[in-house]
């Protein structure tokens, strides 16, 4: 589906002033009959602005980049409006439109696309937005990243344009779960539909991470797209790599995330892992995985086209219900990815379920790496087809009696299938059977399992029984026969069984055991015995275990309770058969009322290098509205056949809200070592006092630099203060200076086109009321100011700029008011000095419309971010609100 983007925006706008239009004829009609108000606890508010004037061009326009205020003819307007109520008692709107200051055959171009966001808005999710000398605050019931909003919805339908959470999971192959701007519809009934429609102003990436018993991890890129990422945690049979469990865990629950540092941290982690199978298998335990889908970031102006994707479906009855689905991605290299599914789910009772689900892809949504070193380092997992690929699955569930079950399931996936759920490198058939006699006191199982990877095939049938023998103890028996077959190699039959047993010595303490034998095999025995414990007392908590045989390893770890929220733990381990160790240390919750610590510290080391990695963390709230917090975190890799590679992160946050006075602040530092050195910093702080009703002192810094071979820096800071007496509120003053610095050296153009600018901007503004009738209003504004035109020179140019503007306002009577200015600038630079009168006069109408007119005998307006050249001529000005 390709749509010209300027072809969907009108269509789009036409649909939204129809809609709109809509409105308005049957909030008439319902009037008229009814009499009553059509919005049920309705709310509107609305500003038009249009501005249009005639220049007389004396001077080198060319000089004057990219400025509309210095045409000969300048058209400029504005429509912003919030509209949020109900129609007919049914349904709710929603509309929020902000066009900002375009040319009049230009304030809809683009108006669908996607927002730039600075950096700063990822470092805090809360973003504290400063209004200039006022104590307002901000409270968004929209949510878009773009300049438009538009939300209809009822019980069971919704049309949207903004921000929009996809989920389509009705498909397990497909599971398409992100976070996008655009349009969405939905219905939910019997039938049930949900489409949605984006410009691709983001590219997916995919990483899977091996769970390492820690909490930190780094996804491979940084900067995402704050919201934007879908996390699972999955558990793969260490035999056949088929997905046994999975859970997708929940922001703020179960992780934080650092969108700006690509950094993942894991919560309550072991309230996140199941209990593993009984036998081993010699390839290793059953491990988890650690699957991320999120988006980045990209410069899409160029893109003529839209990503769609919908999932329909239909209630056949009760029992039965089918859908389909389907989506298309446009990725950075252009090409263009398409999976498409659909499912048949049958649920006749409460005891029978059966689940036909069938998908195909093209192309590659998103290149997927994997790391197992908790994301230091990553390699790319790689397709052995990316064209058109196809899946299978096929799972049913039935209770046969009240003890017996009976689960089965296959799955056919071709080498090349890849979705948000799948990654497939080879051709793949999974297919089993298992069956469950299930009691009150014990459950013993049959299965069967059977995988195809590529030349490979893997067959294993698993008896198991669990018993509750008694009141302290728990028997658990297993006996797996597994046989392997490849291509040009030798089958391999190996049956394996294994006991455990579980006691409980008394309330706070336990012992285990298991044994696990090779009773008959092709290669070389697996046995492994195993032994362990538990205790906990008051405070403490010990647990120990200890493997010997083919895997010979030793286990220790220690916990300690300060409080109901707290504890401090270390887990110790010497995996003595692969020559490894590893060490953990850590702790969590709050050791006070004013408390809160958090760190771990994790070392592995064998005979190929070592890693280490460190967090720590610690909020401290000293007095009441005062937090401070500091947080650091370590990553050592040290390795013999790879470059070694050191990460090192250190935050310190700080917030103040109290009484009049509310302030926060956030640094980071960064630093990457290894093939490429990197160094980043960043901070940003915001502050509003309230010193007294009458004035209110403001201040905001956002300041980033970033280090490699070359470096990025940009600064901007400033302070401002409003002084609006309450009772007397004759005089005025709004003072503020801001000091702005961006250098732009990485980049990938050789040629190192961006500019460089420094600038300091001094700025007050005087008003007094010197009558009912006569108003004076100052305005003196000052800048010095340096660029450059090209990034690598380092030849400056440097100027100052001076800018006193004399406004007296007349009230001739209550709806005609009458302006004067005299406007003094003065250029250094050029040696310039400009003066002349600005005189004009605004009429109000009713229902609030505003017509201005004037001539402008100066040749520069007020705004020094924009260079003025002569330029002069008559103006009309209309304002309307709602």
């Amino acid at each position: 589906m390709k749509i010209l983007k300027t072809n969907f925006s009108f269509i789009f706008i036409f649909f939204i002033f129809f809609l709109l239009a809509l409105t308005l004829i049957y909030s008439a009609d319902i009037k008229a009959e009814e009499g009553n108000s059509f919005y049920q606890g309705e709310f509107f508010v609305g500003l038009a602005e249009l501005y249009y004037g005639n220049n007389s061009i004396k001077s080198e326009i060319e000089l004057v980049d990219d400025s509309d205020q210095f045409a000969e003819e300048v058209d400029i307007g504005r429509i912003a409006f919030y509209l949020r109520g109900k129609i007919q008692g049914k349904y709710l709107i929603t509309a929020w439109l902000d066009t900002g200051e375009e040319k009049i055959d230009e304030i809809f171009k683009n108006i669908t696309d996607k927002k730039k966001t600075t950096p700063f808005e990822k470092i805090d999710a809360e973003k504290y937005y400063p209004v200039y000398g006022d104590d307002s605050k901000i409270y968004s019931e929209v949510d878009t990243a773009g300049k438009f909003y538009l939300a209809l919805e009822s019980e069971t339908f919704k049309a949207l344009w903004g921000n929009y959470r996809v989920n389509y999971d009705q498909n397990s192959l497909i599971n398409l779960r992100k976070t996008i701007y655009g349009l969405n519809l939905s219905y939910d009934k019997r039938f049930f539909a949900d489409a949605f429609l984006q410009q691709p102003f983001t590219i997916r990436a995919q990483d899977e991470l091996e769970l390492t018993g820690g909490s930190l991890y780094y996804l491979r890129n940084d900067d995402i797209t704050a919201g934007s990422e879908s996390i699972t945690l999955e558990l793969k049979d260490a035999v056949t790599g088929r997905v046994i469990e999975t859970k997708n865990l929940a922001a703020g629950r179960d992780y934080e995330i650092n969108y700006l540092q690509g950094r993942l941290i894991l919560k309550n982690r072991r309230e996140l892992i199941a209990d593993r199978n009984l036998i081993e298998d010699a390839s290793g335990e059953d491990k988890y995985y650690i699957i991320v889908n999120y988006e980045v970031d990209y410069d899409s102006a160029a893109d003529s086209y839209d990503n769609y994707g919908l999932e329909a479906g239909l209630k056949l009855s009760e029992d039965l219900s089918i859908s389909l689905q389907q989506a298309e991605e446009v990725n950075i290299n252009d090409d263009d990815y398409k999976i498409r599914g659909v499912n048949l789910e049958y649920s006749p009772s409460s005891t029978r379920n059966i689940l036909i689900e069938w998908a195909k892809s093209n192309e590659l949504a998103a290149g997927r790496y994997f790391s197992d070193d908790g994301g230091l380092n990553y390699r790319e997992l790689n397709l052995t087809s990316q064209a058109e690929a196809e899946a299978f699955n096929f799972e049913f569930k039935e209770q046969l009696t009240e003890k017996i079950y009976l689960d089965g399931y296959y799955s056919d996936k071709e080498a090349g299938f890849n979705s948000s759920s799948s990654f497939l490198e080879e051709d793949r058939t999974d297919y089993g059977l298992k069956t469950i006699y299930s009691g009150v006191k014990y459950e013993n199982s049959l299965s069967y399992d059977k995988s195809s990877r590529g030349y490979r095939d893997t067959e294993m049938i698993t008896l198991a029984s669990k018993m509750d023998y008694s009141q302290k103890t728990d028997i658990r028996v297993e006996l797996k026969n597994k046989y392997e077959q490849e291509e040009s190699k030798e089958s391999e039959n190996t049956l394996t069984g294994a006991l455990g047993l579980d006691y409980i010595l008394s309330e706070n303490r336990s012992i285990y055991a298991k044994q696990q034998l090779t009773l008959s095999g092709d290669n070389d025995d697996y046995n492994i015995t195993t032994l362990g414990g538990r205790a906990d007392f008051d405070k403490w908590s010990f647990n120990a275990q200890a493997e010997a045989g083919d895997k010979q390893s030793l286990s220790l770890g220690t916990a300690y309770r300060i409080n109901e929220k707290s504890e401090l733990y270390t887990e110790l381990k010497r995996d003595i058969t692969e020559e490894k160790d590893t060490a953990v240390f850590g702790s969590s919750s709050s050791l006070n009322d004013k408390t809160d610590i958090y760190g771990e510290y994790r070392i592995e080391a064998q005979n190929q290098g070592r890693e280490n990695t460190n967090i720590i963390g610690i909020d401290y709230s000293p007095l009441e509205g005062l937090l401070l917090s500091l947080d650091y975190s370590r990553s050592d890799v040290i390795r013999d056949d790879r470059d070694d590679f050191k990460r090192d992160i250190i935050g310190f946050g700080t917030s103040y809200r109290r009484n009049n006075l509310n302030s926060s602040a956030r640094l980071e530092y960064r630093e990457d070592g290894g093939s490429e050195d990197l160094e980043q910093f960043f901070y940003k702080s915001d502050l509003s006092w309230n010193y007294s009703p009458a004035l209110t002192l403001v201040s905001g810094i956002e300041y980033s630099r970033e280090k490699s071979e070359e470096e990025d820096e940009y600064l901007d800071a400033s302070l401002g203060f409003a002084y609006r007496p309450v009772k007397n509120d004759r005089l005025n003053l709004l003072g503020k200076y801001t000091y702005l610095k961006k250098d732009n050296y990485l980049t990938d153009d050789d040629f190192g086109s961006f500019p460089a600018e420094r600038s300091q901007i001094f700025a007050l503004d005087f008003i007094f009321e010197i009558s009912p009738k006569w108003q004076l209003t100052e305005k003196i504004a000052y800048k010095n100011g340096e660029v450059k035109l090209n990034s690598l020179s380092d030849e400056w140019t440097s100027s100052e700029t001076y800018l006193w503007v004399n406004r007296l306002n007349y009230q001739l009577r209550e709806d005609i008011e009458l302006f004067g200015e005299y406007r003094i600038l003065e250029n250094k630079l050029a040696q310039d000095r400009k003066s002349g009168f600005l005189l004009g006069g605004y009429k109000r109408f009713e229902n609030d419309l505003k017509l201005g007119i004037g001539y402008n005998f100066t040749d520069f307006n007020d705004d020094l971010s924009d260079l003025s050249y002569e330029s002069e001529g008559w103006f009309v000005n209309i304002i309307k609100a709602w």
